[in-house]
């Protein structure tokens, strides 16, 4: 069958094929600006690509040069541009850049042809590559989550504290540790009490206090400060020392612990001490149970006993810090650094 062509008014005919070769076409559009401008004033679906049956709907940007970029231009009326496509001139990464027409300025997010996604900047080094501030929001769970697999660790921010869990349940995974928005970090436990607990039975205190929780059997509330030693009706808990007591061994860490109750005990490094009634402690003094009043230290005596004493048992540590008495019926608190012979 012969080729048939015609041509009128600038349109040609080439077998089944039409164009149009003296200037751009428009549809919908009287002055059209590219080879194809397509406008509908009344609707907003301009063009439709529809695919046939079991087939694939294709719209194709092709770049036939080696120097040209396939892309797709959004552009607002005296508003701002955008631009996606492939950039040729790196490497064929994908693009979505805030410009009329260059890839390269003003890029947002790029995918490199090895699946890396860089947010921020156009050479990402890993399978998301972020240049910047993340932010998350609270969902309606009141948890921001980050997953790593399905069934592998998940840190979680749950309104004032971070989590860190592991298991295949997600949020209800086994937590491992958390950081309160305070600073306190717990092991084992996602209410830490001290700045550093682990499974709430040891830990360090704020001011470089080892803490062990052992239950308070001493008739009353705790307070902070006041000397223990092991209570012999009950397991796993402490009593005041008595007067000139040799078996000390820790301070209670916080006050108003109800009697019954576990509360931390200073045993080992810094610890705030109680002192006797309207005694003054003194920096580089030893510190030893009172003779005079249950539960309460003294700070006066300069020099250390000598070993062989008996007074050599009721050393609890040195002072650190001078606090001056302030009269009868107050007991100061001055910091200590333990060590019970």
């Amino acid at each position: 069958m012969a080729l048939i062509i015609q041509t009128k008014n600038g349109w040609k005919r080439i077998g089944n094929d039409i164009f149009y070769t003296l200037g751009n076409v428009g549809i919908g559009n009287n002055a059209p600006a590219v080879s194809l401008e397509v406008g509908d004033a009344t609707g907003e679906e301009i063009i439709r690509v529809s695919s046939g049956v079991n087939g694939n709907a294709i719209l194709s940007a092709n770049s036939f040069f080696s120097t040209g970029n396939p892309l797709t231009q959004y552009i607002v009326a005296g508003g701002n541009n955008w631009v996606t496509g492939v950039d040729n001139a790196d490497a064929d990464k994908y693009k979505i850049s805030f410009n009329m027409t260059d890839l390269g300025t003003n890029n947002f997010l790029a995918i490199d042809t090895a699946g890396k996604v860089g947010i921020g900047t156009a050479s990402p080094n890993d399978v998301l590559d972020v240049v910047g501030t993340i932010r998350t929001s609270i969902n309606d769970t009141n948890y921001a989550r980050f997953f790593q697999g399905a069934s592998n660790g998940v840190i979680s921010w749950n309104l004032g504290r971070l989590d860190f869990r592991y298991g295949t349940g997600g949020q209800s995974s086994q937590n491992k540790m958390t950081i309160k928005n305070d600073g306190s970090v717990g092991i084992g436990t996602s209410s830490p009490t001290t700045k550093l607990s682990v499974n709430e039975k040891s830990g360090m205190s704020p001011i470089g206090g080892f803490c062990i929780r052992l239950t308070n059997k001493t008739g009353a509330v705790t307070v902070a400060g006041q000397l223990v030693q092991a209570d012999t009706s009950a397991n796993d808990a402490v009593k005041l020392t008595d007067t000139d007591e040799e078996e000390t061994f820790g301070v209670f860490l916080d006050s108003g612990i109800a009697s019954n109750a576990e509360a931390w005990v200073v045993i080992s490094g810094i610890a705030d001490v109680a002192m006797q009634d309207n005694t003054t402690a003194t920096r580089g003094n030893w510190v030893r149970s009172s003779i005079t009043e249950a539960g309460y230290a003294d700070a006066t005596n300069a020099t250390p006993p000598s070993p062989a004493a008996f007074s050599h048992f009721n050393e609890i540590g040195n002072c650190i810090e001078t606090v001056t008495a302030n009269g009868i019926g107050t007991h100061v608190l001055a910091r200590c650094v333990l060590h019970f012979n």
